[in-house]
């Protein structure tokens, strides 16, 4: 994938050889990886196009796509309603879809409903971006959703998070492929494309794309990275390129791993307990160790994010000088790990327990509100 990063694409079949190439392997990926994956190769996709240069990309890409293996393209555009602007980029993405008979739906976030602090505007309008698409998706019985994030985004995701003291895992960036729901994945088939590639690809079309003037936002961290980047040699930009799909292959290696061990050595009670085996556990690597409490205590905490945990505080939980963590409870014994919610409902019986591997629970259940990360492997 580097030498396609780093260089031109000859002509537009070439381009689009490589994103059928891309997307045909993220499906393939759900199909073989995750659990809630339908049986059949879904035929529903809901893109989501803000009007600029990456999205409209994606979105004539993905037309092509379905067009050719009998797919069905929904387009999604939300309105943050936070510049003057963002309405008629909406209407603009629909006007296109219009004429290329696209379906389309406006989605759009009343910022007023939500607590907005100025400091993590970013971060809530991501979430309520997400959270529209999902009710659509829910609506519409789609279960995949494709977004165009390029490797520029992750290049100065890279940036951002080796500035802040990001850990290798972290460093290993956007993944191509995560949960948004139980049943819904998002990907990113164009993760391997750099952005001016995409505009010259709307150039030959003659297709015209919407600027966000919030690009030019110095306020915002990675408009300042961006700028940067942008001045780097094609020398650097490939070695820093190079780095980060290191880490990618190692982030996935872990997970793999992990994921075997939570399937075989643990196991779940439906109202949200975990017992780890510790003897396997202590036999696994110690970046395998630390994926797999990340996961554990996530999904039986509950919590939005999963708490970082690092060697240090791994080496502290197995010695018994943590014992709270991420709103769980940690016991160490002398052949189990048992993981359980700080604030306890009444648990059930032993004969109540699920299959082990299985987070699968009966309807109505206080069970694992992030069980869809839970056996998930990010590609």
């Amino acid at each position: 994938m580097l030498h396609r990063i780093v260089s031109e694409f000859t002509n537009e079949q070439s381009l689009h050889d490589s994103f059928a190439q891309d997307l045909s392997e993220l499906l393939d990926f759900s199909q073989k990886h995750y659990v809630s994956a339908a049986a059949t190769m879904p035929t529903k996709f809901c893109v989501a196009v803000s009007g600029g240069s990456d999205s409209l990309a994606l979105l004539l890409l993905s037309r092509g796509w379905a067009q050719k293996n009998g797919g069905e393209i929904f387009c999604v555009t939300v309105d943050h309603q936070l510049r003057k602007e963002s309405l008629e980029e909406a209407v603009f993405v629909q006007t296109l879809c219009e004429s290329m008979r696209i379906e389309h739906k406006i989605l759009a976030w009343n910022s007023q409903s939500d607590v907005v602090d100025s400091g993590k505007l970013e971060n809530l309008a991501r979430e309520a971006r997400y959270r529209l698409i999902l009710e659509f998706c829910a609506a519409e019985s789609v279960g995949i959703v494709l977004t165009g994030h390029t490797w520029n985004d992750q290049l100065e995701t890279f940036a951002m998070r080796e500035s802040h003291g990001s850990s290798k895992v972290g460093l290993a960036g956007i993944s191509r492929i995560r949960s948004l729901a139980d049943n819904v994945k998002l990907l990113r088939p164009l993760l391997y494309f750099r952005r001016d590639c995409l505009k010259n690809f709307l150039r030959n079309r003659k297709m015209a794309w919407k600027d966000d003037p919030m690009n030019d936002d110095e306020t915002f961290q990675r408009i300042l990275w961006r700028k940067k980047i942008a001045s780097y040699s094609v020398e650097k930009t490939s070695e820093l390129s190079h780095e980060i799909m290191r880490l990618g292959k190692m982030r996935n290696a872990v997970e793999m791993k992990a994921v075997v061990f939570l399937r075989t050595f643990c196991e779940f009670l439906q109202c949200g307990h975990a017992i780890i085996q510790r003897d396997q556990f202590l036999m696994e690597e110690r970046a395998t160790r630390m994926e797999i409490l990340r996961r554990v205590i996530w999904n039986v905490g509950g919590k939005k994010y999963a708490t970082v945990i690092n060697a240090d505080l791994l080496a502290k939980i197995l010695d018994g000088k943590i014992n709270t963590l991420g709103r769980c409870l940690l016991k160490i014994k002398k052949h189990e790990i048992l993981v359980f919610r700080e604030i306890r409902l009444p648990c059930l019986s032993q004969n109540h327990r699920i299959e082990r591997g299985s987070v699968d629970l009966p309807s109505g259940s206080d069970g694992f509100v992030n069980k869809m990360n839970l056996f998930d492997v990010f590609l």
